[in-house]
């Protein structure tokens, strides 16, 4: 719990600052994009165990899932639009294209993953 309330005083802290107009440079870019990625894999990780192992819906963890996988998301698309991130120009188009529609549906496999874990649940509320 403490290394997230860091993390997000940290990103917060700095989306303040961009937010002001500053111009972050690129290794602070690189490292929150590095940092990222490791959110992401920890939050589908506590998705695992509140899913499988606990058997238990958190709503506050829930949201914790959504924002972490939206800020890797977006931040990713920041450095690759930026051009932080070495990629070629076409991966950059296509991602920038399509980058809703593949954050829908990553955000509807996890709620599909809810849906049937906990089947026998909503159903008995119909």
């Amino acid at each position: 719990m403490l290394l997230g309330l860091g993390a997000f005083a940290a990103v917060t802290a700095l989306g303040v600052v961009v937010l002001s107009g500053a111009r972050l440079h690129r290794r602070l870019w690189l490292a929150l994009d590095a940092g990222a990625p490791a959110g992401v894999v920890f939050a589908h990780w506590l998705i695992v165990q509140s899913l499988y192992v606990l058997n238990k819906l958190c709503p506050c963890c829930a949201v914790v899932w959504a924002v972490t996988i939206a800020l890797f998301w977006y931040l990713t698309l920041h450095c690759l639009e930026r051009g932080v991130l070495p990629v070629p120009r076409g991966v950059r188009d296509v991602v920038h294209d399509t980058h809703r529609m593949l954050l829908g549906a990553w955000y509807g496999v996890i709620v599909l993953l809810v849906l049937t874990r906990f089947r026998p649940y909503w159903s008995s509320l119909l």
